[in-house]
């Protein structure tokens, strides 16, 4: 007791408490610095997050525009050819556009008599099987306001982009291209992320289109959404397990796109970098401290 009550009034007590006390500030000023860059980071996430949704939906309207504007030149071009009745010719510019385009999965043209070509190639049927093609909605829905339509047909996961052709300015079948959901980011140029992030296309009613290797979180997407549309909710964004997932609507479908990031994986490796550096500085400052007392003792 006497030895430690002699050892707390002596200098070098002093000196050992003021290197505690620095060192305990600095740990705690560390920390400190820990959970606001981490913050900042997450915040940054989510405005980015807001950015490339927008983004994505521009681009998204730009890759529509231009499907539709290729479909449009070939329905002239049939228009001027007058190829509407030519089996022939009409199969042979319909082929050719179908092989030397990589605008779409495959191409169709549905007449108004029930026959269609599909990549070219003609389908007749029976008159049960007209009436039924002539019925569908993308067809009925072209020729009633005889302009480009967007349609997703969901049994087949396909998007048909669709123009109306004309003879002699009269009504006589519907061109359309053809788009794989499962393609769609694939055909939109210049569409990069970071590796931790993610993005999709969601429908009105809350389904997720595009493929996620997350099924979990895809089904928490599609649960938390429907919960959102039926509360009538701003559908801006969600939150999953504390991430910020960011949407903005596609006006031409009716659809939303989202842009999301595992954050914490993602803030975790951006601060793996800072942790090692601060374990380093905080390392050298202790050294720092010991060799000045060394020097100390020693003078």
């Amino acid at each position: 007791m006497n030895v430690f009550l002699k050892f707390s009034k002596s200098a070098d007590f002093k000196i050992y408490l003021v290197i505690i006390f620095a060192s305990v500030t600095v740990l705690f000023m560390g920390v400190n610095l820990y959970q606001a860059t981490k913050d900042q980071m997450i915040s940054l996430s989510d405005k980015n997050k807001i950015a490339t949704t927008q983004n994505i939906v521009k681009r998204f309207d730009t890759w529509l525009h231009e499907r539709i504007q290729a479909l449009s030149t070939i329905s002239l071009i049939m228009q001027n050819l007058e190829l509407a009745d030519d089996n022939e010719r009409l199969s042979n510019i319909l082929n050719s556009f179908y092989k030397n385009s990589n605008n779409f999965d495959a191409v169709q043209f549905l007449k108004d008599n029930g026959d269609i070509f599909v990549n070219g190639k003609k389908y007749t049927g029976d008159d049960a099987e007209f009436k039924q093609r002539t019925s569908l909605v993308w067809f009925v829905e072209t020729k009633q306001t005889n302009s480009p339509t967007i349609n997703f047909i969901a049994n087949h996961t396909v998007l048909n982009i669709c123009v109306p052709s004309h003879k002699n300015s009269e009504f006589v079948g519907v061109l359309c291209g053809v788009v794989k959901i499962s393609n769609i980011f694939k055909n939109i140029r210049n569409l990069k992320l970071s590796p931790n992030s993610y993005y999709f296309i969601v429908t009105h009613s809350g389904e997720v289109l595009t493929q996620m290797s997350d099924i979990n979180l895809k089904e928490q997407i599609q649960s938390r959404f429907k919960e959102m549309f039926l509360a009538g909710e701003d559908l801006s964004g969600i939150n999953i397990n504390s991430n910020f997932i960011s949407l903005a609507e596609i006006p031409s479908l009716n659809w939303f796109v989202g842009a999301g990031a595992y954050d914490e994986r993602q803030v975790s490796e951006l601060l793996s970098i800072f942790q090692n550096s601060a374990a380093l500085f905080f390392i050298s400052f202790l050294v720092l401290i010991l060799l000045a007392n060394l020097l100390h003792s020693l003078m």
